[in-house]
């Protein structure tokens, strides 16, 4: 096992909260197929292609972008992120996580 590899030292040890994220930011990084396929049930099925197509470019996106111009306009959602640094190691498979004193 090699033991000479340098550990860089985090900017901070623990947690924080990032604010202040813009939610049109966000909105590319939604998975649109698990939530308009998935959750909002907007699947296939025996459709035929064409009519699957035509029914998502002019009933489903536009209904998407209406929702998320809506919690745009309502500021419905606040984006937020926690992120953190911690001593840690791996032993196996397992990661082990220290509690800083």
């Amino acid at each position: 096992m090699k033991r000479d590899i340098i550990i860089p030292k985090p900017p901070f040890w623990g947690s924080r909260v990032a604010r202040g994220i813009a939610l049109k930011d966000v909105f590319p990084y939604i998975n649109e197929t698990a939530l308009l396929k998935v959750r909002w049930g907007f699947t296939r099925g025996k459709t035929e292609y064409e009519a699957y197509v035509k029914l998502m470019k002019e009933t489903v996106q536009p209904l998407f972008q209406k929702w998320k111009d809506y919690c745009l306009k309502e500021q419905l959602l606040v984006p937020q992120v926690v992120y953190g640094y911690f001593p840690c190691q791996s032993e196996g498979d397992d990661v082990i996580i220290y509690r800083k004193i």
